[in-house]
């Protein structure tokens, strides 16, 4: 009897201790199981960083390549309006440099006019508040165009012009628009730009 009390008590001796290894056992492969999921979130969170950063990375460029693109194309070297002549009005004088490396077939370029506290003003015989000039090329690289427009406003209060956008349509066929502070990059100053 004694033998079979000392095999009952080894086997249960045994079996907490099969049970306890078993229960270490489950701790640990949950541990691993857990530090494995850790590491694939870790993963992926590094690989959508490094997503984000390269999305960035090519953003910018974009962004650098557009504004090179818009400094090597004009370099505006006068851009102002007349004094009013005896009946109002008022010449545009636009002048510019084809600083890119392709013929310029037309620049176009619209504007707008304000009086001497910074409110724009309408053309007392036309009604309109803007002008577009058209410049005809061929100008080459390197070479100066523009020129004086008569009489685009009158208003005897205007007294600035203001460009709202500039497009430059080329030989090849290619194009290029700029506005709103993108005109900075071509040489105009804030107060010569209508934004």
């Amino acid at each position: 009897m004694k033998q079979i009390i000392c095999s009952i008590i080894i086997l249960l001796f045994l079996g907490c201790n099969f049970i306890e290894n078993k229960k270490k056992e489950k701790i640990r492969n949950d541990s691993i199981v857990h530090a494995r999921i850790e590491f694939v979130q870790d993963s992926t969170r590094t690989a959508d960083s490094i997503k984000h950063i390269n999305d960035s990375i090519t953003k910018a460029n974009v962004e650098i390549e557009r504004i090179n693109k818009i400094k090597s194309s004009l370099r505006v070297s006068s851009c102002y309006l007349s004094a009013p002549n005896s009946a109002g009005g008022c010449d545009a004088n636009f002048y510019y440099v084809n600083k890119s490396n392709k013929t310029i077939k037309y620049i176009i370029f619209d504007a707008s006019f304000k009086n001497d506290v910074d409110d724009i003003v309408m053309c007392d015989i036309r009604n309109s508040i803007s002008f577009r000039g058209k410049d005809t090329g061929p100008i080459k690289p390197g070479n100066s165009g523009g020129g004086s427009w008569d009489c685009v406003i009158y208003n005897w209060s205007a007294t600035k012009m203001v460009v709202n956008s500039i497009d430059i349509d080329y030989m090849d066929g290619s194009s290029i628009s700029i506005s709103g502070k993108d005109l900075k990059l071509i040489g105009l100053k804030d107060k010569q730009i209508n934004m």
